[in-house]
């Protein structure tokens, strides 16, 4: 076992495996994979189509670098393209359900009603609060009959959504 020094931000001196830290650049490195110069990679297109391109460095392939619509493989792109429709779709219901309603992150008497997936019960659930925003992928909600509403309609979606 190789061991190299490194040394904090205070300047404390600690050793590390190399082969740790190899390790652990790999999944660096995969999770931010973008293919060589000429190389290919998969993106979803306006119709919603699997498309092979070639990453010639252009502004488009960064863009669809920067935006996550790029992708090592077919099926990488396919899941990723099922999950902004589910997303899509989810949206679209929650945001007719509230009509009007947006969230009033300076009224802390108002609660805003979120989904989250509780794994020790295995479920969906509807929580609320009234003045940390949570930033998720959905929309906030004016009433807990409508986070209710969405957990009956759209479990495939948020199955989807939330990787379950």
């Amino acid at each position: 076992m190789t061991k190299i020094k490194l040394k904090d931000e205070k300047g404390t001196e600690f050793e590390v495996d190399i082969s740790l830290l190899k390790e652990l650049g790999k999944k660096v490195v995969e999770k931010n994979w973008r293919a060589d110069k000429n190389g290919i990679y998969f993106h979803v297109d306006n119709y919603g189509d699997i498309i092979k391109s070639s990453d010639t460095e252009h502004r488009y392939d960064d863009y669809r670098y920067n935006t996550l619509n790029y992708t090592k493989t077919e099926k990488e792109s396919e899941a990723k393209g099922e999950l902004q429709l589910a997303i899509g779709e989810v949206t679209r219901a929650i945001n007719e359900a509230n009509g009007d309603w947006e969230a009033d992150w300076g009224d802390r008497d108002e609660n805003k009603h979120y989904i989250y997936y509780c794994y020790d019960n295995d479920k969906f659930i509807s929580g609320s609060n009234s003045h940390t925003n949570h930033g998720q992928q959905l929309p906030y909600m004016k009433t807990k009959g409508i986070t209710t509403k969405i957990i009956e309609d759209y479990q495939p979606q948020l199955k989807l959504i939330y990787g379950k």
